[in-house]
């Protein structure tokens, strides 16, 4: 893990900030969800988020939002939040130094990682959207929903790649 990374302070959308390693201490695993306001994607998955948030809110799972870059306003992030009903705490990234550090390249895209900070499961949350703009009816592959049981009973998690489909992170 990159000590730089894991011991930055990030400023929150609430105006708090935290540290990484912080973070990471205060679960037994954590999820990073990179999310663009604008994204279509990242506003027609905010159902999907909600639950999968509420079901692991017991389990020792953080969740928290990403917002890479500068080309969207906290203000922006927070209207999103609101208007889609989201409940976690948005992460800054504006010098993408989260987003470069895990490779996250496309909103929404998941990173599921260890108290250490090793990646465990990044991609897509499920196989919903099989390219921009074009879904599947019925999704069969729930890959974060997969991860996360998997992940707290130590066992491996199958995929722990997958390639996310959305916007890109700019």
């Amino acid at each position: 893990m990159d000590e730089d990374v894991l011991n930055k302070r990030f400023d929150l959308t609430n105006g708090q900030y935290l540290t990484l390693d912080s973070a990471l201490q205060e679960n037994e695993f954590s999820v990073l969800l990179f999310l663009s306001p604008e994204c279509p994607l990242c506003q027609n998955y905010s159902v999907k988020f909600s639950e999968i948030i509420e079901e692991y809110n017991n389990e020792s799972i953080g969740f928290y939002g990403v917002l890479s870059g500068k080309y969207y306003t906290r203000e922006e992030m927070n209207e999103f939040l609101k208007k889609y009903e989201l409940d976690l705490p948005i992460i800054e990234d504006p010098a993408f130094n989260l987003a470069n550090h895990y490779g996250a390249t496309i909103t929404p895209e998941a990173v599921l990682i260890s108290p250490s900070g090793k990646d465990l499961y990044q991609g897509a949350i499920d196989n919903w959207a099989i390219s921009l703009g074009q879904k599947r009816i019925k999704t069969t592959e729930f890959y974060l929903n997969d991860a996360l049981p998997a992940s707290l009973q130590g066992k491996e998690i199958d995929p722990s790649r997958t390639k996310p489909i959305g916007c890109y992170i700019e």
